[in-house]
């Protein structure tokens, strides 16, 4: 099995090969109780994998951010319930710079979640979280929530094997 391989059911893993090697990662949510629980899932599994993770769960974009800046993280994801149909990680960008990292974990999480009904589209866009964190940051917008619901152990294993993916990537770099 590869590091971040699922074992057994729901979002259970195991401490396969090499742990993550993320010094910190921040998990954040809105204050909808479907998405935090969802990141708490993603919180639950990081963990698992060795990952120091902070949950930033403030309503205000600007304070999940300066709870990122502040505990120093590597890397800022979050999650969005949407009431429409939707499925996109949005990563910084403005018509003169783009966040390469960000665009490039937006990308993994994206290729992992090949298989989930919702399959994401990758968007750079500017919006006050991905704009005021100093690391790279994704935000994943789901809905409708009800799909989120179902769909939660998926996307923790989608967003886990992405981080996964992106860290060798930047550690062989």
């Amino acid at each position: 099995a590869i590091p971040g391989e699922l074992v057994g059911a729901g979002a259970a893993f195991h401490n396969i090969g090499p742990a993550i090697t993320l010094q910190d990662v921040i998990a954040a949510a809105a204050d909808q109780i479907v998405v935090t629980a969802l990141a708490r899932q993603v919180v639950l599994a990081l963990r698992q994998r060795s990952a120091t993770v902070l949950v930033a769960e403030q309503v205000d974009p600007v304070e999940q951010a300066g709870t990122a800046n502040r505990g120093a993280a590597h890397v800022y994801v979050g999650f969005e319930a949407s009431t429409q149909t939707c499925s996109v990680i949005h990563h910084f960008a403005v018509e003169e710079f783009e966040s390469v990292a960000g665009r490039a974990l937006a990308e993994h999480i994206a290729a992992e979640a090949t298989r989930f009904p919702l399959r994401p589209d990758v968007a750079g866009v500017r919006i006050p979280i991905l704009r005021e964190t100093v690391m790279p940051a994704v935000l994943w917008r789901i809905g409708p929530v009800e799909a989120l619901t179902r769909s939660a152990p998926e996307i923790t294993r989608h967003v886990v094997r992405g981080l996964v993916r992106w860290t060798e990537l930047a550690a062989e770099n």
